[in-house]
């Protein structure tokens, strides 16, 4: 291996450091980055894996959740309520995930790993998906739901783009199930109607 192609790896990190994501951290102060968001989705695959007992390849998971999203890099991260941003969101990282092959060519696994998530090929590859569902969630609740009222989402439309996603993992559909309730408890937390 030669220097350079760490240190080009490396600025694919950094600029991926620099992906925002339409979401405010709890204190309220900027938004999310596309790193932030993976490794705080691999610590917590971990920590649920481990804590339930889930038979998963424990490697596996975290892999998933540190490359889930690497193509964001170039498509960028895509809004889930923006309609025409989700319109394109495959082709826009069908284009990405050619680029980084082409960038990266001798790094077969992580290219195997983004797709098997893609496919969810596995269940390790559906639970990280329906976890990265529920993550966000978490911490704009976390952030008093400043995220929900500033983009005007309700708890309606916030079932409408989850429930389906999170039946991908029994685990993850019933802490979904436990934070809805949550959610239900304190309507201050999304806009006025």
């Amino acid at each position: 291996m030669k220097i350079a192609s760490l240190i080009e790896f490396c600025e694919l990190l950094v600029q991926f450091q620099e992906t925002e994501r339409h979401m405010l951290l709890p204190s309220g102060q900027r938004e999310e980055n596309d790193a932030e968001h993976s490794y705080m989705l691999a610590m917590t695959a971990w920590y649920v894996a481990a804590q339930a007992k889930l038979p998963l390849d424990i490697g596996r998971v975290i892999k998933y959740a540190l490359a889930h999203d690497l193509i964001e890099t170039y498509a960028g991260d895509t809004f889930i309520y923006d309609e025409e941003r989700v319109a394109d969101k495959h082709q826009r990282e069908r284009v990405a995930a050619d680029i980084l092959q082409r960038n990266y060519p001798d790094f077969g696994e992580m290219h195997e790993l983004i797709a098997r998530y893609e496919a969810r090929a596995d269940a390790e590859a559906k639970f990280v998906y329906a976890l990265d569902k529920v993550i966000p969630v978490v911490l704009i609740y976390l952030g008093e739901g400043k995220s929900w009222q500033r983009d005007n989402i309700t708890l309606a439309m916030l079932r409408h783009h989850k429930e389906d996603k999170v039946t991908e993992s029994a685990t993850v559909a019933d802490l979904f199930t436990q934070l809805l309730e949550l959610l239900e408890a304190r309507p201050e937390l999304f806009p006025r109607a």
